[in-house]
């Protein structure tokens, strides 16, 4: 819905729908108009990967596949990069329809991107209580609870399921189970932004405040006190 939709509405951008998916027309449509970004589900991408050489001359305008609505293994993507052009890029996307745009942006090495960071303007809360039963571990999945500026304003005609859907807070309940890896982030980001001799060598630990004397510097002791090893540990 977000790529198919409202970005065209918005930025003016040529799109078309095929009133059902056949490899056939598919294949004909993305020659015919030299479609170059196609947003699909991970059913229809093996349909894609049986697109027969001869044919395969009709996708050279494809540039960017991007997957939503469910995981997509990285076999499927290893198999279309044998259809499509060589500089095409493969990239998955979490999204809802609900929230009109997507939740996680899409990074990557190479030709294949996945879901990692999530946007700026769009943050997610875990929940735990719901699956409890499930996860009982502290900082385990829980259901992902998203805010955003571009929420629908409810599902026509139904006042339950709009309630349920979102909480007091104003956020839209997912029913996705998601767990956030904050450690890795840091350690991603650290990674992106300094040389090697630099980099996070311990364990990240977040804690809520970090004690400073009265000319900016970090008080160690205060750190060491509260059982933070100060040699190996980067906060």
């Amino acid at each position: 819905m977000p790529l198919a939709m409202i970005l065209p509405l918005r930025l003016g951008i040529p799109t078309y729908f095929l009133p059902r998916f056949r490899t056939a027309d598919f294949t004909q449509a993305v020659g015919r108009f030299t479609i170059t970004d196609v947003a699909i589900v991970p059913s229809i991408a093996p349909s894609v990967t049986l697109v027969p050489p001869s044919k395969r001359r009709l996708l050279r305008s494809l540039r960017h596949l991007i997957s939503a609505a469910a995981p997509m293994s990285a076999r499927v993507p290893n198999q279309l990069y044998d259809v499509l052009r060589p500089n095409a890029v493969i990239s998955q996307c979490w999204a809802t329809t609900e929230r009109l745009d997507y939740v996680l942006l899409l990074a990557g090495e190479g030709r294949y991107w996945e879901c990692r960071a999530l946007i700026a303007e769009c943050p997610v809360k875990v929940d735990r209580s719901s699956v409890f039963s499930l996860c009982s571990t502290e900082g385990g999945p829980g259901e992902g609870l998203i805010h955003s500026p571009t929420m629908f304003s409810g599902y026509l005609n139904n006042l339950d399921a709009s309630k349920a859907a979102v909480g007091s807070e104003g956020v839209f309940r997912t029913s996705d189970l998601v767990h956030l890896r904050a450690e890795e982030q840091v350690e991603d980001f650290v990674k992106s932004l300094l040389i090697s001799y630099k980099q996070l060598t311990g364990v990240v630990v977040f804690v809520t405040k970090i004690s400073r004397s009265n000319t900016g510097k970090i008080l160690r002791g205060v750190l060491a006190q509260a059982g933070i090893d100060t040699d190996v540990t980067k906060v």
